[in-house]
């Protein structure tokens, strides 16, 4: 069995945080499918301060698309469950 690994305090990972430049944030996004070859990724790179106006896109974006959904219909499930019993 390998050894403990030591943690060298010479060495330190955050020295990149502590700078004054805004960071760019990273968006990824998938379109659910299981199926690797209908599977379709994107990804994309917001700076900090341009962040406000990308949500305000975002939403319209997903607004948009829940307009297609279909609503379910609640009184065909009552009447299954209620012929069920």
């Amino acid at each position: 069995m390998p050894g403990r690994l030591s943690n060298d305090e010479s060495h330190s990972g955050f020295d990149d945080l502590s700078s004054s430049e805004p960071f760019a944030l990273l968006f990824r996004a998938t379109n659910g499918a299981s199926d690797k070859t209908k599977k379709v990724k994107i990804s994309t790179t917001v700076d900090s301060s341009e962040l406000e106006e990308f949500w305000q896109k975002y939403t319209d974006v997903v607004k948009v698309g829940m307009g297609g959904l279909k609503k379910k219909d609640k009184k065909r499930q009552k009447k299954k469950a209620a012929s069920k019993n």
